[in-house]
């Protein structure tokens, strides 16, 4: 059965969250969590294929290439392309 909280509750709730603008940047958990890392390859080394290039963005587009064996893409910079 849930419970029912009232609007002063929920609103202390809130109040307990840190501020959107006290966490980290969204772009940088993306970028720890979904990217490829160097402590992620063995040795920072890695010898694959690149099987697909897609880009992430809406203002500006960044490169990611996706390798074989891999589940995190590679975002690449504008001197590696």
């Amino acid at each position: 059965m849930s419970t029912k909280s009232t609007q002063a509750e929920r609103i202390a709730a809130e109040a307990a969250q840190p501020r959107a603008d006290a966490r980290r940047p969204r772009g940088d958990v993306i970028a720890t969590a979904y990217r490829l890392q160097p402590d992620d390859l063995p040795e920072g080394l890695y010898t694959g294929k690149i099987h697909a290039i897609t880009t992430q963005g809406v203002e500006a587009l960044t490169p990611l290439a996706h390798l074989e064996g891999l589940a995190k893409p590679l975002a690449l910079e504008a001197e590696d392309v």
